[in-house]
Order: C-alpha cells, then structure tokens, then sequence
C-alpha cells in the first residue's frame, strides 16, 4: 500500500497551468482585436462515401455554420490538415484527433504531426495576454499529453496505467491564482482513489507562469495521507478559447485541455 502511495504522491500534473498573482483585471473585458472565440455547437454525422473519397470525415454545425473536420481515420489515410482552415474547425479538428487515445497514451505518428501542425498555427491566432484572460478560468479536463506520464507522473507509465486505471484528469483554475489537480483512478481496477494537488501560479510574463505545489493529499479507498514536498513548475500557454487551452512545459510536455461543461 505504501509502495502504490509513494507512485502516486509524484504524480503531480506538469500541465499548463496558465494565470497569474499580479493584481491585473483577471476579469476585465478580453481585448477586441486578435481574439479568437467560436461557440460550440457540435453535430457529429460520420459519412463514409464518394463525396469525400471514402474516408472518415466529422460535420460540425458551429453558430449555424457548417464545417468540415479531418479525423484521425483520415490522418491516417494520408489526408493533409488545411493549417489556414478557421480557428474553430483547427479546434474541432485537434479535438477529433486526441479522442478516444487515453490522454494521448494510444495515438499514431501521423496523428501527432497534425497535431504539432494545427498547435503551431493556433499559437499565432493566441489572443494577445491569455494570461490576464477570464477563459482561464474554470474546470479544465486533460485531453492530451505528448509525453504520456508528464500529467500524472510514474502512474501514467506503461505499468501505472496497467495497475491504476484513470477514470479522471481535471485541472481547475480559481481567481486570483489559484490552482487544482485531481486524478481520480481505480487501483487493481476495484479500489478508488485519488490524488490532488493545490498550487499558486505568478506569473513570470504575458505568456510563461510557476506553479508552486503544496505536498501532494492521497486518497486509496480509507487511507488519506499526504505525501513528498513542494514541487514547481514552470509553463507557457500557446493558445487560450472558450473551448480549449494549449500550453507547454518547461521540459517541452505539450498540453490539450478541453473546458468541462
């Protein structure tokens, strides 16, 4: 029992975590110009025909407006993603590409190289301080990693995931500055716990922030403890909307969170 806490006390997210400690209007209006905000009204209809040369395309119905998203199916396929698309099909798309691969453990080369390409057009759409930015705030659900433990640390290795089974990866930001992390699992598959980890972000400027964690608070089934020190983190934020947030670690970790509703 001591040798699955101590695993999951150094689980601590290195997510991008994005807000700051200054005294800037946190809630103020978002600046009008370079603002890139869509609202989500999704209708999936998967077609299979000659129209789209037979491969798996997504049709998404956003404020009334119809768009076509390239999936994973069609990455795979060979199917180039248009990087000059609208920034909200780049969301859908990006969001269709990290479904259904367990935070980013289960997913090909083809489908990162999109990815690398739609974030790095994203990042040039940011908004210009995402870190004075209201949308920070909220519940944010881990939608994807490129490194698969850099968000849960030993447990989302090969063996954690085996022995501990992720039901739940959530980030939560609060004003002024403060931060959540909780992952919920089931050990063994039958024994619920979960880890959680408070933190402070400063912000170092319009872009980058430190996360200082406290110890992290372990759960499994009756047992409650807290275990380990302080750990921090250092992370930049690439692109901020109502529906996503992109960043990436100090060490090169990229992060996709998508907003829980």
């Amino acid at each position: 029992m001591m040798a699955v806490s101590s695993a999951l006390s150094r689980s601590a997210f290195e997510c991008s975590l994005n807000g700051s400690s200054s005294l800037r209007p946190f809630l103020a209006a978002l600046p009008g110009h370079g603002q890139q905000c869509f609202p989500l009204k999704m209708v999936k209809m998967v077609s299979d025909n000659k129209e789209n040369g037979g491969r798996a395309k997504v049709t998404l119905a956003r404020a009334h407006r119809t768009r076509t998203v390239v999936t994973a199916a069609a990455v795979k396929e060979g199917v180039a993603v248009d990087v000059n698309a609208p920034p909200s099909v780049l969301v859908d798309t990006l969001l269709s590409l990290v479904d259904g691969t367990d935070r980013g453990t289960q997913i090909g080369e083809p489908e990162k190289r999109a990815i690398d390409e739609i974030v790095a057009k994203l990042e040039t759409l940011c908004i210009p301080e995402p870190l004075s930015s209201p949308l920070l705030f909220g519940d944010w659900d881990v939608a994807y990693s490129s490194n698969p433990t850099a968000p849960g640390g030993y447990y989302r290795s090969m063996l954690g995931r085996a022995l501990l089974k992720t039901r739940d990866m959530v980030q939560s930001i609060n004003a002024p500055d403060g931060i959540t992390n909780k992952v919920a699992f089931a050990a063994f598959g039958v024994l619920d716990g979960q880890v959680t980890l408070q933190g402070k972000l400063t912000a170092l400027d319009k872009k980058w922030v430190e996360v200082v964690f406290e110890p992290p608070q372990v759960e499994l089934g009756s047992l409650k403890m807290q275990y380990g020190g302080n750990s921090n983190v250092k992370l930049a934020i690439l692109y901020l909307d109502e529906v996503v947030r992109i960043g990436r670690g100090s060490r090169g970790s990229l992060f996709i969170f998508k907003r829980r509703t």
